[in-house]
C-alpha cells in the first residue's frame, strides 16, 4: 500500500512547492499591479497640477509658451503609455487567479491528508488535481504561466518551534 511510502511524501512535497510558488507569485503580481496603478494615478495628478500651473504662470514670450506646451504635450503621452502598459499586461499581472489556485492546491493537500488517507488511489487523485489546477491557471493567464521560484521551508507557514504548527506531510486524524 502506498499510503506511508516515500512516493506519498514526494507528491506532497510537489504539492507544497506548487502551492508556495503560486502564493508567492500571487503576492508579487498583486504588489506590482498596485505599484503600476499608483504610478498611473500619481502621473495623472501631476499632469493636472502641471496644467494648472502652466496656465497661471504662462508668460507672453513665445519661448515660455512653446516649452510649456511641449512639456504638457509629452506628459499625457507618457501617462497614456503607462496606462496602456498596465492594461495590456493586466492578465499577466492578475493575482486573483494564482491566489485562487494556491488556495485550491492547499485544499487538495488537506483533502489528501485527511479524507483520502485510507485510499489507495490518493496519489493518482492529487496528481490529476495538480495538473488540472495548473492547466486552469495557465489558460487564465493567456498561456503565460511564469511562477516565482520558492526556496523556503515546506510547508511555507510551518514553525518547528511551535508544537501546534502543522509539519504538512503526515496524515491528519
Amino acid at each position: 500500500m502506498e499510503i506511508d511510502s516515500p512516493k506519498t511524501d514526494s507528491i506532497l512535497k510537489i504539492a507544497w512547492i506548487r502551492f508556495a510558488e503560486l502564493d508567492v507569485t500571487s503576492a508579487a503580481r498583486s504588489k506590482l499591479k498596485l505599484q503600476l496603478n499608483r504610478g498611473t494615478a500619481m502621473a495623472g495628478i501631476l499632469i493636472t497640477v502641471y496644467a494648472f500651473i502652466t496656465q497661471s504662470v504662462s508668460t507672453n514670450t513665445s519661448q515660455g509658451i512653446s516649452s510649456a506646451k511641449l512639456v504638457t504635450s509629452l506628459i499625457p503621452i507618457i501617462v497614456a503609455g503607462l496606462a496602456a502598459y498596465t492594461r495590456m499586461f493586466n492578465s499577466s499581472l492578475e493575482s486573483r487567479g494564482t491566489g485562487a489556485a494556491a488556495n485550491e492546491i492547499l485544499k487538495e493537500i488537506y483533502f489528501f491528508r485527511s479524507i483520502l488517507k485510507q485510499s489507495e488511489n490518493r496519489r493518482a487523485y492529487i496528481e490529476k488535481r495538480l495538473e488540472e489546477i495548473q492547466l486552469q491557471v495557465f489558460k487564465s493567464m493567456g498561456g503565460e504561466l511564469t511562477l516565482k521560484q520558492y526556496s523556503g521551508q515546506l510547508p511555507p507557514n510551518y514553525d518547528p518551534h511551535n508544537p501546534n504548527s502543522d509539519p504538512g506531510f503526515n496524515d491528519l486524524h
